[in-house]
């Protein structure tokens, strides 16, 4: 596995129903992102994308197959180095934001340091810079509830950057956004791609959005097609 790679094989996962029945999400997905690269995921809804990347991110487990990130077999590691790879190495952009409405934008982006641990004088520095990477130097003080939605997520997008991770997994971040601010939001995740060399994975209705990316996943019924 080369260095950065989201890499899975035979992916699947499997849910029962009543007693006998059991539902395929996902089934049999072979999928390979290189380091650096810009990836839509697509597909009608309930095809499983939300399921895939719940999976790649280390948030749920699959019933079979395996997922390698930056070659490390994450099916072997335990609940702790899982949830440490989330928090070190993974960027999380959800479509509802998922911010902490009575924290400031800044206390949003400097939360995930201090789980980490970082000393006060690293994370003021770098809240500051990830708030005038998003453009919203001068909302640092603004609770969550008082921004439009548009900067909601650009702070959302801040705060998936706290740790600096190498990986950006994206459901669907223009969801909830007036097209202006989604156009905002994917050329933000454009830069952060092209100047920053991150590994970006957007899951999108979008075809729009899709046609930006450098390549399209299309998933469904749980199957790449």
């Amino acid at each position: 596995m080369s260095e950065g790679t989201i890499v899975t094989e035979k992916l699947s996962k499997g849910y029962n129903i009543g007693k006998r029945s059991e539902f395929y999400a996902l089934k049999d997905v072979d999928m390979r992102v290189e380091k650096g690269e810009l990836v839509a995921i697509t597909g009608p809804s309930g095809s499983g994308k939300s399921t895939l990347l719940n999976l790649i991110s280390c948030l749920d487990t699959p019933t079979t197959g395996r997922v390698f990130l930056e070659g490390v077999d994450v099916g072997k590691l335990s609940e702790g180095q899982r949830a440490r790879i989330r928090r070190e190495k993974i960027g999380f952009v959800f479509q509802q934001f998922n911010l902490m409405k009575s924290m400031t934008a800044y206390e949003n982006v400097e939360l995930p340091m201090k789980l980490l641990g970082l000393h006060n004088k690293e994370r003021h520095e770098r809240v500051k810079n990830l708030l005038e990477t998003v453009g919203l130097e001068n909302k640092g003080n603004n609770k969550a509830n008082e921004l439009s939605g548009g900067e909601q997520q650009r702070i959302a997008i801040a705060r998936s950057l706290a740790n600096q991770p190498k990986i950006i997994l994206a459901d669907e971040p223009t969801g909830n956004l007036d097209k202006k601010s989604g156009e905002n939001i994917i050329n933000l995740l454009l830069y952060l791609n092209k100047k920053e060399n991150k590994t970006i994975v957007i899951i999108t209705h979008d075809p729009g959005i899709a046609t930006k990316c450098l390549r399209v996943i299309r998933i469904e019924d749980g199957r790449i097609i």
